[in-house]
């Protein structure tokens, strides 16, 4: 599945997705979802809170499981 960043910048087949505490983010950029290409990570999205983004991540993973082809945050 190609996943296409929120600000439209990055487009890619990531092979593995990660949710993690943005050190230095304001208060509605807190938590990061990124997408890792082997030993390379794009930031898709940021989000205020974990469980905001945690919920973007089962979106994603939704969209995976019944085969979307290219999935835009």
């Amino acid at each position: 599945m190609v996943v296409v960043s929120k600000d439209k910048t990055k487009l890619a087949e990531y092979n593995r997705f990660a949710v993690e505490r943005n050190l230095g983010g304001n208060k509605e950029q807190k938590f990061v979802l990124y997408g890792c290409l082997s030993q390379y990570q794009d930031t898709l999205s940021f989000y205020p809170t974990k469980e905001e983004a945690v919920k973007a991540l089962d979106a994603l993973f939704e969209a995976y499981k019944n085969g979307v082809k290219i999935y835009e945050f």
